[in-house]
């Protein structure tokens, strides 16, 4: 690994995204374990950390639960820890955060990207929503770098004055967009060891009724009146004091382009508890109201429950996708305040549309393309895999979560059983992460479907990350990787055939025995991901004009360095073209065109 960067002395002036924002502060504020799953758009946090110098241990997990669970296992330690991944993680890692939200146990920062927009995800669910009203745990919302650096600082200090974890929620554009920070003094962390607790440290029925769910309850109020008081929400003054606008996040940047100093704002940065108690008082200063919040209207019904009485929130603004200052200042002015035109934003440069596809040289497009011409019903995963489904491949049919492809595909086999293949595909990552449990499962009941594994060797869609099925940690030690195939075997399938990704030939074979094997059966198709670490370069292929009849065959195996060029046949087809630029020689329209047509660039 290289050399890792200082961390700078206070009063530094940087420019950082809130991600980098992110891991310096937990560097500076004296994190002992940065673990977390890579999830956009939070990816970059731990990326960063590893890189500062410091006592702190950086890793990545199999998945979001495990990651918690070790986090857990630090605070209780007395260790300072952040623990990082996207909203959706946070479902999966829900079991054991809301367990230990009832707990007394400190240095526990949750840091969630939620993805407003589903930019990267398959929904944009608002983790105020599930780890505020339903999980009671501390919520701070940064609306830049600065107060991503600070608030993680405050959240430390949260956490252990309240004994609780302590959410920090950012966004897309908070994780994504750089602004200035000016670095505080850095500080160093010594947890004090495990503690024996026995009400606190095990959950049992008699603990947690007698115990620990009141002690929650309890611990709210000294929160509430923390909420009230704290620096971290602020008022901004206006030139028009009839108006007011209420809002955190990054949605306090939008507001303040297209109001400028005219109109008085609310920016909370704490919100939960919510410091109700002000935004009464905000609102009996400032009558005409309104609420301005990305996504649910979380803010505004605790304010309306409150008997408070604002203009509204979601009447004015769209309940779902990423606000711009454009969204903003229509809102505003639906709800009759005072705006100014936003700053126009630079008009996009033309270019020819490119819908999104698998790279080229990707060692998953083969498989995709057997599994189109199997007619099979292909139950997928998340990850970039999940482009398979696109067009000209179509080769993936449901997608729902992490790890699901496995269990959906045993649920259709088990009750449906149709004519064509039941496959499940998914990455080594996501298999690593959550398609263990389902294989298991689904082998000991006796279903009757294929699962290929798309083994890259890396959790490429996040940004290339490593994970147990390579030879090194974040953190650059080396280390065993697991082995898939054995796993599998581990796991009572006996069925179990090893392909390359490239290999289309090989590929038909393997799937069309899987497809006939009665119960389950597993294809792992394995190639390094062609990007990660480097671009990968095997050679160049050319299109052979004279010998090319048209027919298209290489055009859907859907790469993007193969087109269609103006030269016609005899028919008047156009015949293909491939860009040497982009080509990287994986061989796969090689293999499928039927009349050989492509060959080695240096070939005459």
């Amino acid at each position: 690994m290289a050399t890792r960067l200082q961390i700078p002395p206070a009063g530094t002036r940087l420019l950082l995204t809130g991600n980098q924002a992110c891991a310096l502060a937990a560097a500076t504020f004296g994190c002992n374990l940065g673990v977390g799953y890579p999830g956009t758009p939070s990816s970059e946090i731990l990326d960063a950390l590893v890189m500062i110098a410091g006592s702190h241990t950086t890793q990545w997990e199999t998945n979001e639960k495990t990651a918690v669970e070790k986090a857990l296992g630090a605070s209780m330690a007395g260790g300072r820890v952040i623990v990082t991944m996207k909203h959706v993680g946070v479902n999966v890692a829900a079991d054991p955060l809301l367990s230990f939200a009832s707990t007394f146990n400190s240095g526990l920062v949750l840091v969630v990207g939620d993805d407003p927009g589903a930019h990267s995800s398959q929904n944009e669910q608002d983790t105020r929503m599930f780890m505020g009203l339903f999980a009671n745990l501390p919520i701070l919302a940064p609306s830049d770098s600065q107060e991503v650096y600070d608030f993680v600082g405050a959240a430390f200090e949260i956490s252990d004055r309240f004994r609780t974890p302590v959410v920090l929620r950012l966004t897309t554009n908070i994780c994504h967009a750089e602004t200035p920070v000016v670095t505080a003094e850095p500080m160093v962390h010594r947890p004090a060891g495990y503690v024996n607790n026995f009400p606190n440290n095990v959950v049992l029925p008699a603990n947690f009724r007698k115990l620990r769910h009141r002690s929650l309850h309890e611990r709210l109020p000294a929160l509430t009146e923390y909420a009230e008081t704290a620096t971290l929400t602020r008022e901004d003054a206006g030139t028009r004091p009839e108006f007011g606008i209420i809002t955190e996040g990054v949605s306090y940047a939008h507001v303040k382009e297209v109001v400028g100093e005219a109109i008085p704002i609310l920016k909370l940065g704490m919100v939960f508890p919510l410091p109700l108690g002000r935004i009464a008082r905000f609102v009996a200063d400032h009558p005409k109201t309104v609420v301005c919040e990305e996504l649910e209207p979380y803010v505004e019904l605790q304010t309306k429950a409150e008997g408070i009485p604002i203009l509204g929130g979601k009447a004015f603004f769209p309940r779902e996708g990423e606000f711009t200052a454009g969204v903003v200042a229509q809102g505003l002015a639906a709800a009759g305040l005072p705006v100014k035109e936003p700053t126009a934003a630079a008009a996009p440069v033309p270019g020819v549309p490119r819908p999104p596809t698998l790279c080229p040289g990707c060692p998953h497009r083969a498989t995709f393309y057997v599994l189109n011409r199997m007619k099979a019903n292909v139950f997928g995963d998340i990850g970039c895999y999940t482009l398979g489904g696109l067009e000209p491949l179509s080769a993936l049919h449901a997608c729902i979560c992490m790890g699901a492809s496995i269990g959906m595909a045993a649920g259709v086999a088990t009750v449906a059983r149709p004519e064509t293949p039941v496959v499940a595909i998914l990455g080594d990552s996501t298999f690593l992460h959550s398609g263990i449990t389902p294989l298991l499962g689904a082998r000991w009941n006796g279903a009757d479907f294929t699962v290929v594994i798309l083994d890259n060797g890396i959790t490429a869609m996040t940004g290339g990350q490593p994970n147990p099925g390579v030879e090194s940690t974040l953190e650059g030690a080396s280390t065993p990787k697991t082995d898939i195939e054995a796993l599998v075997r581990a796991l009572g399938v006996e069925h179990i055939a090893v392909v390359d990704g490239y290999d289309v030939a090989r590929i038909k074979e393997a799937l069309t025995a899987a497809v006939a094997h009665p119960g389950v059966a597993v294809v792992i198709s394995r190639r390094p991901c062609a990007l990660m670490p480097t671009k990968r370069h095997y050679k160049v292929l050319r299109v052979d004009h004279g010998k090319c009849i048209g027919c298209h065959t290489c055009v859907k195996v859907g790469c993007p360095a193969i087109s269609l060029s103006d030269e016609l046949t005899d028919k008047g087809r156009r015949k293909s073209y491939i860009d040497p630029r982009a080509c990287i020689g994986c061989t796969v329209c090689q293999q499928v065109c039927p009349v050989g047509a492509i060959v080695d660039l240096e070939a005459v």
